[in-house]
């Protein structure tokens, strides 16, 4: 559903080339979403069929196989921590519509809506396709909290990198942006910057405490899906703007 949305939205700005005083679409942009959205296509039919393990014919999993600093995640399991990183990562999804509460946001409706979705498609793409690609074991595979429905489940072998940081993390830093971008003289960039940086961290460290997650898994998500949210509005930046 996010990918639809996010297509959708894509090709309406596309199709205006969408301009505002801060932010534009380009012709290239087409090329640009064309490879998000295969990609995204690709992704989605590679974690469709995907299989999970055989509940009769599970391999046995060793935690001293894995690394030192990721071995303590393989002792986490906690239901309540994943329910809320998944609350925190579906709030962090409206983070960027906050810019439309301006009038300024609101004129350049359709370059921001496309700039959104096509950090999102990006983000959503590289993650899923990493995931059905690496297949690496989530951490309560090598423990004995989660009921056997987790572990069957294809998601199981999804564990690099975080989705949830890594989504979060694109949507917290694009928001980040484009608010510095469009604000420039603005007094509240600091806090901007601190809520953009620290919010998606506590996503990862809940991902941790659910068992869901390596350290890794989450270090490098929060990476990617930064670097993704501060880098598609960046790249359609038509002048800095000065109040």
């Amino acid at each position: 559903m996010n990918r639809f949305i996010a297509c959708i939205l894509c090709l309406i700005s596309l199709a205006a080339l969408a301009q505002g005083p801060t932010f534009q679409i380009k012709n290239s942009d087409w090329l640009v979403t064309g490879g998000s959205v295969a990609l995204a296509s690709g992704s989605t039919w590679l974690r469709l069929t995907s299989m999970g393990y055989d509940a009769l014919n599970m391999p046995e999993f060793n935690r001293l196989e894995i690394n030192q600093f990721n071995r303590n995640a393989t002792e986490n399991w906690s239901p309540k921590s994943a329910l809320h990183s998944d609350i925190l990562a579906l709030s962090a999804q409206v983070l960027p519509t906050l810019i439309f509460l301006n009038q300024k946001g609101r004129n350049e409706f359709l370059a921001i809506g496309h700039i959104y979705a096509q950090s999102t498609l990006l983000t959503l793409s590289a993650t899923d396709f990493t995931k059905t690609l690496v297949r690496r074991d989530r951490p309560y595979m090598y423990g004995d909290k989660a009921p056997m429905r987790d572990r069957i489940s294809p998601s199981a072998r999804f564990s690099f990198f975080s989705g949830h940081t890594s989504l979060t993390a694109s949507q917290c830093f694009l928001t980040a942006k484009m608010f510095s971008e469009m604000y420039p003289n603005s007094p509240n960039k600091s806090l901007v910057w601190s809520g953009a940086i620290i919010y998606p961290a506590v996503v990862g460290y809940l991902r941790i405490r659910a068992g869901k997650h390596f350290p890794t898994d989450v270090i490098v998500g929060y990476l990617v899906g930064g670097l993704i949210g501060y880098l598609t509005p960046h790249f359609h930046l038509k002048r800095k703007n000065h109040e």
